[in-house]
């Protein structure tokens, strides 16, 4: 049901630490649909921060807070993964970006 709204692509960076924690980044074009709108969301602590992007995308795309995302040439960081469900199944993955 997604797949007929995934009009973008997104480059996802994946964070890879080494044996001697060094930091490097592999990267993945991923298929997504891209709304950019201004959400609020709560931490964990209750704090108050803003989402601009919020990206839909496969269930299967393995993503983690530790990601970066380049959306319009730009990094942005995973705020929040929200898996959608309906009728029991896994559809959709939301990630909410800053």
């Amino acid at each position: 049901m997604i797949n007929v709204y995934k009009t973008e692509t997104v480059i996802l960076k994946k964070k890879v630490i080494d044996a001697y924690k060094n930091v490097s980044y592999t990267t993945v074009i991923v298929p997504a649909r891209v709304e950019r709108t201004t959400k609020w969301l709560r931490t964990e602590t209750g704090e108050l921060i803003v989402s601009e992007i919020q990206l839909y995308m496969d269930f299967s795309v393995n993503i983690e807070h530790l990601d970066k995302v380049t959306v319009d040439s730009f990094d942005h960081a995973v705020l929040r993964m929200v898996v959608k469900r309906l009728f029991n199944t896994n559809n959709y993955k939301l990630v909410y970006l800053s």
